[in-house]
């Protein structure tokens, strides 16, 4: 199965500390945030990573040219202009031959196993699956509810406190996700997934720890007490 990779963004909360560098490229235990998410990839049996590039495309280019060096094969999906998140996939589409595939975010990942996740999607059918990660507040990212039978019944604003399920920024979807889909940019968090609620989108709880460098604090807690899981973070 083939993974697309959202590594555009500007990340322009990490400015501070940033000076120029993408933010998937930011250090993390001696590697660019973005390597330990490909080597875990690999490591799980995926072969074909695309990242869908935008601001910093040149830096991502000139670091991970065509995989060779991590055992896969990577191609790049560039947008000249914002897509969004959705509209970033809708474009990287062109370069995926399957009807399934997987989504990440370039800067944020909980400990889980993907190979569980594809399983789970297929297993539940529906159009799409979104990893969930639990934490101690939701206040900043927006709870997630789902039903006894796994199925999202909706997405919270940025309002409610409390312990709960976030979208942990991993997904399983099909081609048929994006068969309404808007034209020019558009989010997949804000304008695809309320609207696939009602053909079958379901959340899988997944992994125990949750890491996500979009901001300054986050990134310095990240760097100074990287989580000690198999692989990943490791200097």
């Amino acid at each position: 199965m083939m993974c697309l990779v959202l590594a555009g963004g500007r990340g322009s909360r990490l400015q501070s500390l940033s000076h120029g560098v993408p933010k998937p490229m930011m250090p993390v235990g001696g590697r660019p945030f973005l390597e330990h998410l490909i080597l875990r990839l690999r490591r799980q049996g995926f072969a074909e990573v695309t990242l869908c590039t935008g601001c910093g495309a040149t830096v991502l280019r000139a670091y991970f040219g065509d995989g060779a060096l991590w055992d896969l094969r990577i191609d790049y999906s560039h947008e000249a202009e914002p897509l969004g998140t959705g509209g970033a996939v809708q474009r990287a589409l062109a370069r995926c031959r399957d009807e399934n595939f997987l989504v990440m975010n370039g800067d944020s990942l909980a400990n889980g196993d993907f190979r569980d996740l594809v399983a789970f999607h297929f297993l539940k059918g529906g159009v799409g699956t979104l990893a969930l990660a639990r934490v101690e507040n939701t206040r900043r990212f927006g709870r997630v509810e789902v039903d006894g039978e796994d199925r999202i019944r909706q997405f919270g604003e940025k309002d409610g406190e409390g312990p709960g399920l976030i979208n942990g920024g991993v997904y399983v979807l099909t081609r048929r996700a994006f068969d309404l889909t808007p034209e020019g940019p558009f989010s997949l968090e804000r304008d695809l997934f309320p609207r696939l609620i009602e053909q079958g989108l379901y959340g899988r709880p997944w992994g125990d720890h949750f890491v996500d460098i979009g901001e300054p604090e986050d990134y310095r807690r990240l760097v100074s007490s990287p989580p000690a899981w198999p692989g990943m973070i490791q200097p």
